[in-house]
């Protein structure tokens, strides 16, 4: 048992050594995976995140082995993260009300552009789709 609790303390700390040397996006969608005799597994959440990841790997290793970590290699395998239930089914937010009347406002002041075109685009979709 104190086998298993040093190991997941050392792969926790090796976790969070990966959140500071990695870049903020392939620290979200990579997870650390296990330690076998120096080589860190890291899992992305998709194939592209993956060759990110490969990409930047001697730059990588390099950081973490600043960082006190005795890791040799890193491996990169793709393993797909399943969104939790609550997420997938949280309804989506619309624009408020008070906020629809300031960007109607903003439609009325607006000379013919781009801008306005889109805006007066976004403010029928919002009425249409309630």
């Amino acid at each position: 048992m104190n086998r298993l609790a040093l190991a997941a303390q050392r792969l926790n700390a090796i976790s969070r050594i990966w959140e500071t040397v990695a870049p903020i996006g392939l620290a979200r969608s990579c997870r650390v995976g296990r330690l076998d005799d120096g080589v860190l597994t890291l899992l992305a959440d998709n194939g592209a995140i993956a060759s990110k990841i490969k990409q930047q790997l001697p730059s990588l290793l390099e950081k973490l082995q600043q960082r006190g970590s005795e890791i040799t290699g890193i491996r990169v395998d793709v393993q797909v993260k399943i969104p939790s239930p609550e997420r997938a089914s949280a309804p989506k937010q619309g624009i408020s009300q008070q906020s629809l009347a300031s960007l109607e406002k903003l439609d009325n002041e607006l000379e013919a552009s781009p801008l306005k075109e889109a805006l007066t685009n976004l403010i029928k979709h919002h009425r249409e789709s309630k």
